[in-house]
């Protein structure tokens, strides 16, 4: 007995520790509304125990959650008896009869409408932008349809135009294969930023032109009562002296905007980007300590209003080429509230919003940053390029060129094994005419056929050959002559071994531990493979001084991409 009194009390608790269902929302899309709320009804019937009760149980719980406008709605229906009217089943589907089929029924022009209007939001990402296009494409009635359309906004909405352009490469693309390469090039971007170290802005200075050094006259009005100079407080002249740096009319600077990111590395003392809060006629403003800046930069939302802006020659240009509009330049009073020192200095101002910056030479003199020249290995300028320090470890280019000199020979490399021309049969053999060569460049150009015979990389022919193509010569700013064959007819006939080039994708995964890069020209890279004895007399090309065969692969030929 006392366990079946205990019972409705334990429902009761447990019903009291559940979120009652909103009411039911008449405004907006009724249908959508309904299916919303239908969905949290049912649950919370099961969840509260409201089904396991009689119909007017079930009826006076469902009354009391759905709310008075909703429920006119209700005592407004079609009941054919006043029982249909106390019964909860019949009462639910006339309910939900009214939501979809009545006045709210769905509009499916409108529903395609918002459904092509949505678009990939800034940070959202693949997973969500999909769910988003399933759930209203739900109400389109797309029917067999259904995945190609979802299939096309993605497609249509995405933000990162390198994956789209990847999608319209693809000549069978369905919804799973669009969704996985989406997913796989967001997995990708997120790794490569991972795994760099920093995405900062590095100013450079790219000199172009001198202009005199111009001084702003003092202020004779400060000083005009020498009495007041003990109360005044030590003003630090900031930027003051005139060199060359200052007389440059384009000043190389990066503002540093780039988001918030995640590296997986130790965080130590040293934080990768420097803030301070420096006063502006009595308002705080948040600076970047630039160690890379040749100068002072600051919006012009940050100036006061009375402040007077001089003409100025100098150009700001981004680290990749681009420019921003200088306003002019101006000169500031600066208070650091750490140690209440008080700064004068030149600005650049600038029309954009963009974060101010405290420039090289200005972070120096305020003591933000120090620069210990003990441990900096500075290359002496006037010394020849031979014994130029290369390297912290010392090495000129006379000791790299004698340790490695298998490497930097002036003897042509060979790569192993020969190069071997296909052709098709069916295309007929052309003798391209021998092509003027202007009586300039004549004598130029037999030294250049007696170097290349002298090296290897040419014979002269003396006997038949089906194929004869024309001489190209093209002259080098050095002066000298490169000599190359007209590639059309003998590319007509090549047949391509299509050797697929990798990709960004493929290659960042190999290098993703690496920390040091080189970068190298290999130089008559072509000429480094040599061509069998058939394919040789295939190159064969007319001059005024006979006609030469290449024995090495020659520029032009449409297989050398293909090669080894």
């Amino acid at each position: 007995m006392a366990e079946e009194q205990a019972q409705p009390v334990t429902q009761a608790t447990f019903q009291g520790n559940i979120p009652p269902p909103p009411r039911l929302e008449l405004k907006g899309n009724l249908a959508q509304n309904w299916k919303r709320w239908r969905q949290i009804w049912d649950s919370f019937e099961v969840m509260a125990r409201i089904d396991a009760n009689d119909h007017k149980y079930r009826l006076a719980s469902f009354i009391t959650y759905i709310g008075p406008e909703a429920l006119d709605i209700y005592n407004g229906l079609p009941y054919e008896s006043e029982e249909d009217k106390e019964n909860m089943d019949t009462g639910l589907t006339l309910m939900e009869r009214h939501c979809l089929h009545g006045l709210g029924e769905t509009n499916v022009i409108y529903e395609r409408y918002i459904f092509n209007q949505r678009s990939q939001m800034e940070g959202e990402s693949v997973d969500t932008y999909t769910n988003t296009l399933r759930t209203l494409a739900a109400s389109c009635d797309f029917k067999t349809l259904h995945d190609e359309l979802i299939r096309d906004r993605i497609v249509c909405g995405l933000r990162d135009n390198a994956t789209r352009r990847k999608l319209l490469q693809e000549p069978k693309l369905t919804l799973k294969r669009c969704i996985d390469i989406c997913r796989a090039t967001e997995s990708t971007m997120a790794q490569v930023k991972a795994m760099s170290s920093a995405q900062e802005d590095i100013h450079a200075v790219r000199k172009k032109s001198k202009t005199p050094c111009r001084r702003q006259p003092p202020d004779k009005s400060k000083h005009s009562n020498p009495s007041k100079k003990k109360h005044s407080s030590r003003v630090h002249r900031v930027d003051d002296q005139c060199d060359e740096s200052d007389i440059d009319p384009t000043e190389e600077l990066m503002t540093i905007d780039t988001c918030e990111e995640s590296v997986n590395c130790v965080v130590g003392q040293y934080p990768t980007k420097i803030f301070t809060t420096l006063e502006v006629n009595s308002q705080p403003v948040r600076f970047q300590v630039d160690c890379g800046a040749t100068c002072n930069v600051i919006s012009k939302k940050y100036l006061p209003e009375d402040t007077d802006m001089q003409d100025t020659l100098v150009n700001l240009k981004m680290y990749n080429g681009s420019k921003l509009t200088t306003m002019g330049t101006a000169n500031l009073h600066l208070r650091n509230p750490k140690n209440s020192k008080k700064y004068h200095g030149k600005f650049v101002v600038i029309a954009e919003d963009r974060t101010p910056l405290i420039g090289s030479r200005s972070a120096q003199q305020m003591n933000f940053i120090k620069v210990l020249h003990e441990n900096i290995l500075e290359v002496s300028e006037e010394k020849p390029p031979s014994e130029k320090v290369t390297s912290s470890t010392g090495l000129t280019k006379e000791d790299i060129l004698k340790t490695y000199p298998d490497i930097f020979s002036d003897e042509l490399g060979t790569f192993e094994g020969t190069q071997k021309l296909e052709i098709d049969p069916s295309i007929t053999p052309v003798k391209q005419p021998l092509r003027r060569i202007p009586h300039a460049l004549k004598q130029d150009l037999k030294t250049e056929l007696e170097r290349l015979e002298k090296r290897g990389v040419i014979t002269p022919v003396d006997t038949p050959t089906d194929w004869v193509s024309s001489l190209l010569i093209v002259k080098k700013p050095s002066g000298r002559l490169r000599l190359c064959i007209d590639p059309k007819p003998l590319n007509k006939a090549l047949k391509r071994c299509h050797y697929p080039l990798p990709v960004m994708e493929d290659i960042l995964p190999d290098i993703a531990e690496a920390k040091v890069f080189s970068k190298c020209d290999l130089k008559d890279g072509f000429w480094h493979i040599v061509l069998d004895e058939d394919s040789s007399y295939l190159t064969t090309f007319g001059t005024p001084f006979g006609h030469f065969r290449w024995l090495r692969l020659p520029f032009g030929a449409w297989s050398i991409q293909d090669s080894r």
